[in-house]
């Protein structure tokens, strides 16, 4: 038997019946934590089963966790008579996507043309066990010199604008970088913006 829930719950009736007409003593014998099997009023031979297993039951990269649960019938026939049976229940995984909180400088300002530039991009994803992993969409003439985890939420992007990037008689030039954060899981990545403004270096 198979049973299918989520991470933010499983519930299921198990219904069971003696061919005998006998009474039926339904038990569970191994609830996970937090599991509860309550007796269905009015009928001894069905337990109503609920089970809130949580966010980080099921680690990525697995999409399910299969949890067998055992139960116990027992008639009350003299001698009685028993049996055993299992349910599969396939806990699917309910991903928290990844989200940007910030976006900041590293390198001081002012900045200038031919400088290398740092951005840090910080991000959060409630399921611990994944990356923030963090992208530049865009950012209009640049040049790409690295990005660097800095730890699992933590990103610094670092790139510059050619001496070219100011066109006289400007002395500066403002510009928008777009970001993108996933945790590998989500279907559409978060975005955010930053701007900034780049000095000439004549």
């Amino acid at each position: 038997v198979d049973v299918t829930g989520t991470e933010e719950g499983v519930h299921f009736r198990v219904d069971v019946s003696d061919p005998d007409g006998n009474i039926i003593s339904l038990v569970p014998d191994n609830l996970p934590t937090g599991a509860t099997a309550n007796p269905v009023p009015g009928n001894a031979g069905q337990l109503q089963v609920d089970w809130v297993p949580g966010y980080d039951f099921v680690q990525h990269p697995a999409t399910e966790q299969i949890v067998p649960l055992q139960f116990t019938a027992t008639d009350d026939h003299v001698p009685a008579a028993q049996t055993s049976f299992s349910v599969n229940v396939r806990v699917a995984d309910v991903n928290r996507p990844a989200t940007i909180t910030s976006v900041s400088l590293i390198t001081p300002e002012p900045l200038n043309e031919n400088q290398p530039i740092t951005i840090r991009v910080t991000g959060n994803d409630a399921d611990s066990e994944d990356m923030v992993l963090v992208t530049p969409v865009a950012i209009p003439d640049a040049t790409s010199l690295g990005i660097v985890q800095v730890s699992r939420i933590v990103t610094d992007i670092t790139f510059r604008h050619g001496y070219d990037y100011v066109i006289h008689p400007a002395a500066t030039r403002d510009n928008t970088a777009t970001f993108s954060a996933t945790d590998g899981f989500q279907p559409l990545p978060a975005t955010t913006t930053f701007d900034y403004t780049v000095n000439d270096a004549n």
